[in-house]
């Protein structure tokens, strides 16, 4: 599937000849950024990619975004039901398109999104029933945000074939990421250069400080006076035979009268990791990751995996989930009656005794049934699990809707049927 195969939802670019605002002040921000960091080192989506921590920070908050459960729901009143027989379902939740999962679409689009603060996707709807029937992801360096002369919003693309394509808002998923003006999403790339510049030169220093064999400063002192030839070939030689981390510690063989003087390393430059590790800590701060989740060791804040996992789904993932889940009902479902929401629950679990404790209160205060047990455990249902229990040493204050309060037991009599009353006591009756 190549780009720019579905157009019939395009703005129609004749309709807008003579609308459309001059450049530069027509594109609201710029699709590529490169700018190099006061370091001399050029900051790109691929460069940034190289640092480790940047990329295990995308892969992990991209992916725990992407394979969450997106479901839809069906809204009626205050109440919700899941409504997996919607057109939209299988788009999101599934199958995006022919040629690709929704959690593989729903990915990359967040990984872009991480990097650049934008990412953005073609929808393609049913022609008569204007329903949702694939997703397309579009390159981010070919899409624009416009305003053509009386302020309307509108993406132009330009894919690489050189077609200029103007879009609809509407028909355009546009995720961003955190955002100024409330349109365009800030590139991280772009406001980290400098942090990720000195991790791409920490980086380099290290490969060539080991790739030296960690002694960067060695002298050859000969006591003759030596050629430009000669001084090139020894050069040479010597760095043939000793440099790299398996050449190290091999023995030199001196010729001539010649000496080797070393020159000390600074203390600070052996210690060049603890700056590598600070630059760990300042990409996760970019994102907004525990280090926890950059397998930093010791790094876990939190006593158990559950307070680390719930910390890393309100304060990482939760304000991202919301971004997304807004711009999907807003651009899938205007009207209000459906809307989509991500289901954390499975990123929330405890350990087995903590969840089947949480199971036990639920159940014996009547508000989970076996059923709503089994199936957050992912089992199959029963016959029967769908009855709610209520503790026999509660009442609610007002009877409950469709209930009556139980009536009172029958006061026993005085005196039971076939029983003679007992005689009365002869000195209660005289006084005695």
């Amino acid at each position: 599937m190549s780009e720019w195969v579905h157009s019939s939802n395009t703005v129609d670019l004749e309709e807008r000849q003579g609308k459309v605002r001059p450049s530069p002040i027509g594109p609201i921000t710029t699709a590529v950024f490169t700018a190099p960091s006061s370091t001399g080192v050029t900051i790109t989506e691929t460069s940034a990619l190289a640092i480790s921590a940047v990329f295990a920070g995308v892969r992990v908050i991209s992916e725990a975004i992407g394979t969450l459960p997106l479901h839809v729901y069906r809204r009626d009143g205050k109440k919700r039901y899941l409504s997996d027989a919607h057109p939209a379902y299988n788009t999101l939740h599934t199958s995006a398109n022919p040629e690709a999962p929704a959690s593989v679409v729903r990915t990359a689009l967040v990984a872009k999104m991480l990097l650049n603060g934008n990412s953005y996707a073609e929808i393609e709807r049913d022609p008569y029933t204007n329903e949702i029937i694939n997703i397309w992801p579009l390159t981010f360096a070919t899409v624009v945000p416009w305003r053509d002369m009386r302020g309307m919003l509108f993406y132009r693309c330009t894919p690489y074939s050189g077609q200029q394509v103007d879009f609809d808002p509407n028909d355009i998923l546009h995720f961003r990421g955190f955002s100024l003006d409330g349109l365009v999403g800030m590139s991280v790339i772009r406001q980290a250069r400098e942090s990720l510049g000195l991790n791409i030169s920490l980086e380099r220093y290290g490969a060539g400080f080991f790739g030296r064999g960690a002694r960067p400063g060695v002298m050859l002192k000969h006591p003759g006076r030596l050629s430009d030839d000669a001084r090139k070939r020894l050069r040479e030689s010597w760095e043939r035979i000793h440099s790299g981390t398996d050449n190290s510690h091999r023995t030199a063989i001196l010729e001539e009268g010649m000496e080797v003087a070393t020159i000390s390393v600074p203390n600070d430059d052996a210690q060049f990791l603890e700056s590598r590790k600070f630059g760990i800590e300042e990409v996760a701060r970019w994102f907004g990751l525990p280090l926890s989740r950059l397998r930093v060791q010791g790094a876990q804040a939190f006593i158990n995996l559950e307070q680390d996992g719930t910390d890393f789904v309100v304060n990482t993932l939760r304000p991202h989930l919301v971004r997304i889940e807004q711009e999907i009902n807003t651009k899938l479902f205007p009207k209000g009656d459906y809307f989509v929401e991500h289901s954390v629950e499975g990123l929330l679990r405890g350990d087995i005794l903590t969840r089947y404790n949480t199971y036990q209160i639920g159940r014996m205060n009547g508000w989970l049934s076996i059923n709503d047990v089994r199936n957050a455990e992912n089992l199959p249902p029963i016959d029967g699990g769908d009855q709610y229990m209520t503790p026999m040493n509660m009442q609610p204050v007002t009877p409950l809707s469709g209930t009556t309060t139980p009536a009172l037991p029958p006061a026993i009599p005085a005196n039971p049927p076939g029983v003679s009353p007992a005689p009365a006591d002869p000195t209660i009756a005289t006084g005695v």
